[in-house]
C-alpha cells in the first residue's frame, strides 16, 4: 500500500523544536507528490452528428485506398416506409381544376422580387 498524501488543507505540522537540537539541520523538507490523477471520465456516447462524420470520414478514406479505375455503386439510403394503401373510393376522383390565368406573365425574376418583397414586408416593386 502506498503511504496516503497529506491533506492539501492543512499545513504539515512540525515537531516542537527543542533547544538542544537548535543546532542540528532541521529535517529536509517533505517531497512534494504530484497531485492524484483522477480517473479518466467515461467517454460520453458521442452525438448523432458526431457519428455522422465519423462514418462519413471512414467511407471518404476507405474511396481513397481504391484504385482510381474501380467503381462501385454508391450506397443507398434506406427508402422510407411506403404509406399505407387508401380505401378505395366509390365516386372518380374530381376532375383537376383549371389553372389561373395570370394576368400578365411574369418573369422569375419579377416572381422573386414579388416574393422577397412580401417576406420582408414591404411593397412589391412597380414594374
Amino acid at each position: 500500500l502506498m503511504p496516503r498524501p497529506p491533506r492539501q488543507s492543512e499545513p504539515p505540522k512540525m515537531p516542537p523544536v527543542r533547544a538542544e537540537r537548535a543546532a542540528a539541520p532541521p529535517p529536509p523538507p517533505p517531497v512534494p507528490q504530484a497531485p492524484p490523477v483522477p480517473p479518466p471520465a467515461p467517454a460520453a456516447a458521442p452525438s448523432n452528428a458526431e457519428q455522422n462524420l465519423a462514418e462519413m470520414a471512414q467511407r471518404l478514406e476507405a474511396a481513397l485506398r481504391r484504385p482510381a479505375g474501380e467503381t462501385v455503386a454508391p450506397p443507398v439510403a434506406p427508402e422510407p416506409p411506403a404509406p399505407p394503401p387508401r380505401a378505395a373510393r366509390s365516386e372518380p376522383p374530381a376532375p383537376p381544376a383549371p389553372p389561373a390565368k395570370p394576368a400578365a406573365e411574369k418573369t422569375s425574376f419579377e416572381n422573386l422580387e414579388d416574393e422577397m418583397a412580401s417576406l420582408l414586408g414591404r411593397p412589391k416593386p412597380s414594374s
